[in-house]
């Protein structure tokens, strides 16, 4: 009996230690629409871990993780009309929300926008804050 206790401990630290906790994932996007910034929140390609430069992680953002978009991971002007867009196609989360606020005012926007729009919007898909949700102030 005692063994089983053993293993079932091992097994679940195993499991917390998987985790990527407490750290910082910086927004870089994939141009997955030939646009700079633009790409999937699921797709660790678009993540860097500690800052723009940072390594790739091994799994996207969770709930103690904070989320950084910074200046640099988007263009200053935009050509044409496509926006940058970030792809949210499953519901995702994070501790700390930061929207850096020397992000470009770009004409064209930066959007947020799931890849299964509902009649009445998006259909089960969240985005869940479970710290802070910094935005710059619009004045």
């Amino acid at each position: 009996m005692k063994h089983l206790y053993l293993l079932v401990f091992s097994l679940l630290g195993l499991g917390t230690a998987a985790a990527q906790p407490g750290l910082d994932y910086y927004w870089v996007g994939t141009a997955s629409n030939g646009i700079q910034g633009s790409g999937d929140w699921t797709d660790i390609n678009a993540w860097r871990i500690g800052s723009l430069t940072g390594t790739i992680p091994t799994q996207v953002p969770i709930s103690n993780n904070n989320v950084y978009f910074m200046a640099g991971a988007f263009p200053t002007t935009l050509l044409g009309t496509t926006p940058v867009s970030i792809t949210i196609s499953n519901s995702v989360n994070c501790d700390t929300f930061y929207w850096d606020p020397a992000v470009p005012t770009l004409p064209q926007k930066i959007v947020f926008q799931t890849t299964t729009p509902g009649s009445a919007g998006p259909a089960n898909i969240n985005l869940d804050v479970y710290g802070n949700f910094n935005l710059p102030d619009s004045s």
